[in-house]
């Protein structure tokens, strides 16, 4: 008994999952550039840009990790030291974990630079 509700279950949500990205809304490319200024002017908070466009605001992946090495997130900084000019910070981060596996330095903004972060790993 408590197979098939767990059969029954499974199929409602995938049944629900289905009509969520059969109508989802696509947003024009004006669309998007119209959203995106309005988020940098920073006179509505991102949550209420949401509500207004009518986008779902979700803190949770729909798919998330359950394990180490399942997703690796990557980030690229921009640093300015006063009298020191610029650096750039290429990282490598386990999502699973919130480890930093990789981490790299660089003082120029070149693909040489940036790569070698991945290596490391």
């Amino acid at each position: 008994m408590r197979a098939k509700i767990e059969a029954d279950s499974e199929a409602a949500e995938k049944a629900v999952r289905d009509i969520r990205r059969a109508t989802r809304r696509h947003f024009a490319a004006e669309d998007k550039l119209r959203i995106v200024i309005a988020g940098l002017r920073g006179e509505d908070s991102v949550a209420e840009l949401c509500r207004k466009e009518g986008i779902n605001q979700t803190d949770r992946f729909a798919d998330p990790t359950t394990a180490p090495n399942q997703l690796w997130q990557t980030d690229f900084t921009y640093l300015r030291g006063v009298g020191w000019g610029w650096f750039y910070l290429s990282t490598v981060l386990d999502d699973f974990s919130r480890y930093l596996l990789a981490r790299k330095l660089c003082t120029t903004k070149t693909g040489e630079c940036m790569a070698p972060s991945f290596l490391l790993v």
